[in-house]
């Protein structure tokens, strides 16, 4: 499955500075995988243990990261999404697979309680792949940590991360219960030159321009740099300079 046929959009910092205002490692285009990113953000905005969008890669065995699914609530062998299950956040078909936050790859996932919540396998398999990419790319460069944010927020099926309200809807699991936390941070959200709306718990530096894979719904200017770059495993891949633009009210979508 190639990066192009993937429902994601990563975003990788074209030049060198502090790690803060820079763009996000990895932004999920909610559009195509809307209950995992209703999943992360619940979980950093609305758990209880919260949890952070910047993440680390501890590169953990098997064994560990069956013990984190397990304490996540997606443990292997007992899966609560099966059809034949019942339970705290069980939905119908086609929700019959779990993923939790964060993810049993990085040692955040020691930090308390993971949130999970019932998604489409197809869904599942995506964002797994994607990770994996974004986990090979990140071993062989010899880093640990990344950053993550939310684009196409307003997509049919997203909630949580247009900062609506935290209001459990149902399917949000964290320590085997559906709880609502009354406090709840919220995303910054920032327009970029291509017209996208990200949605970041970090604070970005305005101008910051970085490199990313073009995508055919950019709103790009006749001055905005587009050029093809050659990956070894996708073949050749378009690319844009784009640039975090503006801030934008923390209610842009309610206002």
């Amino acid at each position: 499955m190639s990066a192009r046929t993937l429902t994601f959009l990563v975003c990788l910092a074209s030049f060198a500075g502090q790690a803060l205002g820079s763009p996000p490692d990895i932004t999920f285009l909610c559009d195509k995988t809307p209950q995992i990113c209703t999943n992360m953000c619940w979980a950093i905005r609305c758990g209880e243990p919260s949890f952070n969008s910047t993440l680390t890669f501890d590169w953990p065995s098997a064994e560990t990261k069956d013990v984190r699914r397990s304490r996540g609530g997606c443990g292997v062998g007992h899966n609560p999404c099966g059809v034949s299950r019942t339970g705290p956040g069980h939905r119908k078909a086609p929700f019959d697979s779990c993923h939790e936050y964060p993810p049993a790859s990085t040692k955040e996932a020691d930090d308390g309680p993971q949130v999970s919540r019932c998604v489409s396998t197809a869904e599942k398999v995506a964002h797994a792949v994607m990770m994996g990419q974004l986990q090979d790319k990140w071993k062989r460069e010899n880093k640990t940590t990344f950053s993550i944010a939310f684009a196409n927020l307003d997509a049919e099926g997203v909630r949580y991360c247009d900062n609506d309200s935290c209001g459990n809807d149902g399917f949000e699991v964290q320590d085997q219960t559906v709880t609502s936390r009354k406090t709840m941070p919220l995303f910054k959200l920032y327009l970029t030159r291509a017209r996208m709306i990200i949605a970041s718990m970090e604070e970005l530096e305005i101008p910051t321009f970085y490199k990313r894979e073009h995508y055919r719904y950019d709103k790009l200017d006749d001055d905005v740099p587009v050029w093809m770059e050659n990956d070894d495993e996708h073949g050749d891949v378009r690319m844009i300079e784009d640039m975090v633009l503006d801030e934008l009210p923390w209610n842009y979508f309610y206002g």
